[in-house]
């Protein structure tokens, strides 16, 4: 962690956009913890507020709309793989493409505040076709509200960021638990309830 700090340091707001870029393609870097070292240097005078959350936000959009348009080019390779390893018919997909019409865009926001999911989010989004100002919209208010609240976080607190940090993180990963559970549950009650109607379509 001590070198996220130091490459932060030499790089400057150039490491902040690429760490937020990269993370948002789905990199497993220690974001949580660059974004609350920048704002510990912002705490130190060595960077400055708004140009750390700035640059942090534009990469994390940028990262997400690549990886939105990824979705969107090979969506349609991509889901009729998906649909044959999960054995989905045409209906379950339709389905699937109806939740994310009406749910998709509070999906993306808070997406952006669950490690893990924030990283992939933005491919279903594009292989769902979501509409792309909408994408941008709840894309960029949910990471823009995520990298404010850590940077400021650490600015404000001074040393006493990794404190937070620690929380923090452990917070997250039982959200992001919670959020497994719930699609794992949502996914076997599907499957539950297609199964009962193909025996009572039967009798």
């Amino acid at each position: 962690m001590h070198s996220v700090r130091i490459i932060l340091s030499h790089y400057g707001y150039l490491a902040v956009f690429a760490i937020l870029f990269l993370d948002s393609l789905g990199a497993p870097l220690p974001t949580e913890f660059s974004l609350l070292a920048s704002g510990y240097l912002v705490h130190l005078g060595d960077f400055r507020l708004w140009p750390t959350i700035g640059a942090a936000w534009i990469g994390s959009l940028a990262g997400s709309g690549l990886s939105y348009l990824i979705g969107r080019r090979f969506g349609a390779t991509v889901m009729d793989r998906i649909s044959r390893l999960f054995h989905l018919t045409p209906e379950h997909m339709a389905r699937a493409d109806h939740w994310f019409a009406r749910h998709g865009p509070k999906a993306v926001f808070f997406a952006r505040f669950i490690p893990v999911v924030r990283n992939y989010i933005s491919y279903p989004a594009g292989i769902v076709r979501m509409t792309p100002w909408k994408f941008v919209l709840f894309t960029a208010a949910g990471y823009g509200a995520w990298e404010f609240a850590n940077v400021y976080a650490a600015y404000r607190l001074g040393r006493a960021w990794k404190v937070l940090l620690a929380r923090m993180d452990t917070l997250a990963w039982v959200l992001a638990g919670l959020a497994v559970l719930t699609l794992v549950l949502a996914w076997l009650w599907h499957r539950y309830l297609a199964k009962r109607n193909a025996k009572t379509a039967e009798r």
